[in-house]
């Protein structure tokens, strides 16, 4: 998973000694809103527009130097993106978020050993609201370099943070399928519908699935389901072609 994850981040304002101060924080908090609202809106070159004219006066500020390094992740530029966030957790050393972008830079960097020591860092951190992130995000890395029992490890540690985080399931099941083992495969597909019954991305994995299972009847009461509900949607056309063949 290439992309940051922004959500549930917020700013807050600076604590001001004077009423020069609170006039600079406010400038300041402003051009972080517009740059988060541009990043959002996936034009990361404009944001940076609004955060580059006062990185002087923001330098201390870790929130504003999370943004800025969202913003260079964005645009690729991973060395940029990893100095902003390691500029974070020197201000600010239980700042999760950075730890897990951390991670996510020194992956693209192919610095595989710090990635790792990141997303632990991240995960070890009490108030982090959303540990599943890097617990995914570390299992992602160990699957990519074909080592299956630590990826599957921390799948399921992602999965046991949050049972709703469907990514994981998604990944489990690829995994298990990898390894020639269906049955726990189409079992991890059967957990994501239980958290998330309308993800059409799991509904078609899992009528492809029970087809492998040999479970025809299944397969096709999953497909008419997707046709159903989401009938202009690529999965629909997908489900509608095996239909033709199943019927």
């Amino acid at each position: 998973m290439k992309r940051l994850l922004l959500f549930g981040f917020f700013f807050v304002f600076f604590s001001c000694a004077s009423v020069n101060d609170q006039v600079v924080s406010k400038e300041i908090q402003a051009r972080m809103d517009l740059a988060t609202s541009f990043l959002l809106k996936g034009k990361p070159r404009v944001s940076l527009r609004y955060l580059l004219p006062v990185k002087d006066r923001a330098k201390n500020n870790p929130d504003y130097r999370f943004l800025l390094g969202l913003v260079y992740f964005e645009m690729k530029k991973y060395k940029l993106a990893k100095d902003e966030f390691f500029k974070v957790i020197e201000l600010k050393p239980n700042y999760a978020e950075a730890w897990n972008n951390l991670g996510l830079c020194y992956t693209e960097l192919k610095e595989f050993d710090e990635a790792k020591k990141a997303f632990e860092k991240a995960m070890q951190i009490p108030t982090y609201l959303t540990p599943e992130y890097p617990a995914y995000n570390l299992a992602n890395l160990y699957y990519n370099q074909k080592e299956f029992d630590k990826a599957k490890k921390y799948l399921k540690k992602s999965i046991e943070f949050n049972w709703r985080y469907v990514p994981s399931y998604l990944l489990l099941s690829k995994i298990y399928e990898e390894e020639n083992d269906i049955n726990s495969s189409v079992r991890c597909l059967e957990r994501a519908m239980e958290a998330d019954p309308d993800n059409k991305a799991v509904l078609l994995k899992l009528a492809e699935g029970y087809l492998k299972k040999g479970e025809r009847e299944r397969a096709i009461a999953i497909f008419k389901r997707i046709v159903e509900k989401f009938p202009k949607s690529d999965a629909s056309k997908v489900a509608k072609d095996y239909l033709v063949i199943l019927q």
